[in-house]
């Protein structure tokens, strides 16, 4: 059973740590030949391609994040299919911005059964099968209709990804009694 003493951030990568901006940098000249020199560097070709698609400013963003709220992380992305959550923090420390040891502490299950609200179901089967009940937090860019009721989610831009403002939000339902003694 996952304790419920340090809130959790259910991840997704695509939107929240790389954006559509960043996209567009990665077709520059500059994004062309910074890939070269990652897949150059890394002969892990997961690795190299994780290292690429991930903006690093957005994982510095989330490391202090982490390191504020003492959060753990479940990634929810589809990135975590063929992985196990030693792949995370290695991209995370390669680009720059490790995180603690154990952060990531595992995946949401695929439940390729499930047609609607998909990724919602798979948080609440994590949920369930861990017992847990704490602070939990989904960073998503995806569309509510993914989720379920009531399950808490903070919508993130895809344009821009995870922002500054946004991570002063979370931290602060994060961390404010006030939020969680609301509801």
């Amino acid at each position: 059973m996952v304790t419920s003493s340090s809130p959790l951030v259910f991840l997704d990568i695509d939107g929240v740590l790389n954006s559509k901006q960043h996209q567009e940098y990665r077709r520059s000249c500059a994004g062309k030949e910074k890939r070269r020199q990652i897949f150059a560097t890394h002969s892990d070709t997961r690795i190299a391609l994780g290292l690429v698609l991930l903006d690093y400013t957005k994982v510095a963003l989330l490391r202090d994040l982490i390191e504020v709220t003492r959060s753990r992380i479940v990634i929810s992305s589809s990135y975590r299919e063929g992985v196990q959550p030693a792949y995370f923090e290695t991209l995370f420390r390669l680009a720059g911005h490790p995180l603690p040891r154990g952060t990531v502490i595992g995946f949401t299950p695929i439940l390729d059964e499930v047609q609607y609200q998909k990724r919602g179901h798979e948080i609440d089967f994590w949920l369930n099968q861990t017992g847990y009940s704490g602070r939990y937090l989904i960073i998503d860019d995806d569309n509510e209709k993914l989720f379920l009721p009531g399950q808490n989610l903070y919508h993130v831009d895809n344009r821009i990804g995870l922002t500054k403002v946004d991570c002063q939000n979370i931290k602060m339902i994060l961390t404010d009694d006030k939020y969680w003694n609301a509801s």
